[in-house]
């Protein structure tokens, strides 16, 4: 019984932390002209669009590293507690 009291107010902790929220996406879309009239504007938009590509494919790279980070610190924490509950 002792068991599951202990383990039930880890799963309460681990739910309460759960309520921190991620950062917001700060990649900004690119503004697509009316018309593009030159290579240079077409040059300049394609670069945004890349850009923008690029800030949202780190945006979600960072955000599966902190998801794996939580993940492995949960598991981390259920483990010290099963060592500890092992030798008790």
């Amino acid at each position: 019984m002792k068991k599951i009291i202990i383990v039930g107010c880890l799963l309460a902790i681990t739910n309460a932390n759960a309520w921190h929220t991620a950062d917001s996406m700060y990649c900004s879309e690119p503004y697509k002209p009316y018309s593009i009239t030159t290579q240079l504007e077409l040059d300049s938009y394609q670069r945004d669009v890349s850009d923008y590509k690029q800030c949202i494919e780190t945006y979600i790279e960072e955000q599966n590293e902190a998801a794996e980070d939580h993940v492995k610190a949960a598991g981390d924490a259920a483990d010290t507690w099963n060592s500890f509950v092992r030798y008790q």
